[in-house]
């Protein structure tokens, strides 16, 4: 029986604003894939789906989410 997928639910604000960084030619691309990895995560999207598309290890997407989940935007997008 397959997994039902759990999205992720953001913060208010945090839609537009990941939407924004998206779309910015000067940021770094692992912010954007970063980015990406919640707006997709928030639509449902499988975790091992996301890392395909992007190409990267499911761990490093869970980790993301994780980052996300424990300190919000910026710890998921920045390295400290």
């Amino acid at each position: 029986m397959p997994r039902k997928s759990t999205s992720l639910t953001l913060n208010e604000g945090d839609y537009k604003y990941l939407r924004s960084l998206i779309k910015q030619r000067t940021i770094q691309a692992q912010v954007v894939i970063r980015a990406h990895i919640l707006l997709d995560r928030c639509k449902g999207t499988p975790i091992r789906t996301i890392a395909k598309i992007y190409d990267i290890s499911p761990s490093t997407v869970q980790l993301c989410i994780k980052k996300y989940m424990d300190g919000g935007t910026k710890s998921a997008l920045f390295d400290a």
